[in-house]
């Protein structure tokens, strides 16, 4: 939308002045420096990332140490003490057997 579609509102004047002294570029570079600051410390703490892979998708780890949890739910009630308070990434991991019936079926 243009600045005209404006004209005539005056409780719009000084928004619209303000906006056009706005760097976009710069708005843009400083946004991009800001994201890729946070996006290089979330890898680095955390714990499923290594050498940039993500090691709890790994299909070769077994986690008998994992903890069950009821699904669909929220982790935070749980009962697991680690992720009550936690803002961040969690992992999941669902075992099922399959029948011999299901053997012709595709997955």
């Amino acid at each position: 939308m243009s600045s005209d579609a404006f004209n005539g509102l005056a409780e719009y004047v000084n928004v619209l002045d303000t906006i056009e002294t706005i760097d976009l570029e710069k708005q843009k570079y400083s946004s991009d420096i800001e994201f890729n600051k946070w996006i290089g410390k979330f890898l680095s703490d955390d714990a499923g990332v290594k050498n940039d892979k993500y090691v709890w998708s790994d299909l070769q780890n077994i986690y008998p140490s994992w903890n069950e949890i009821n699904l669909p739910g929220l982790w935070e009630n749980s009962g697991i003490k680690e992720l009550k308070d936690l803002d961040g990434v969690v992992w999941f991991e669902k075992s099922f057997n399959v029948g011999k019936s299901d053997n012709s079926k595709k997955f």
